[in-house]
């Protein structure tokens, strides 16, 4: 599993997608001339509105790491077609909705699952037919996050 750069402060914005992001996609893509590819982890981007929870409004949450507009296009060309790279959870379940793999346990989070969806398996499209299932794990504590499954054929 990869954990994804985590800008904390919007500084770190323009690095993250225009550095950090596309030099992973580049090296996903050389993977994938060899073999399909399973990318896992933190990847600190919850890339559709329904993969956080809303407090107050859409437009001051756009300002959050994690949930600006440039990261959530970043991470949607990282998984878009042409790339053969697909977000197996949202194939699986496109409109699932409040299911999260973080929760700030600040705020109690995880109790009220007031979260986000930022861990990832994004596969090849070429083995997404041997993709049974992936989900979250939420009732296993000991972190703010946690585990994710993801159920292969042989």
């Amino acid at each position: 599993g990869i954990n994804a750069e985590y800008m904390g402060k919007l500084e770190r914005l323009t690095y993250r997608v225009g550095t950090w992001d596309k030099s992973m996609l580049a090296y996903l893509l050389d993977l994938q001339k060899s073999k399909p590819v399973v990318w896992t982890g933190d990847l600190n981007v919850a890339e559709r509105d329904y993969d956080r929870f809303f407090t107050g409004d859409f437009k001051a949450m756009q300002k959050a790491p994690g949930f600006t507009p440039e990261e959530r296009e970043s991470f949607r060309d990282i998984t878009n077609e042409k790339h053969g790279l697909v977000d197996s959870f949202r194939h699986l379940y496109p409109n699932a909705a409040h299911v999260y793999s973080f929760w700030n346990p600040r705020f109690g989070g995880r109790g009220a699952n007031k979260g986000w969806r930022l861990d990832y398996f994004v596969v090849s499209k070429s083995i997404l037919p041997k993709v049974v299932d992936t989900y979250m794990l939420k009732d296993v504590e000991g972190s703010d996050h946690c585990p994710i499954s993801l159920w292969l054929e042989k």
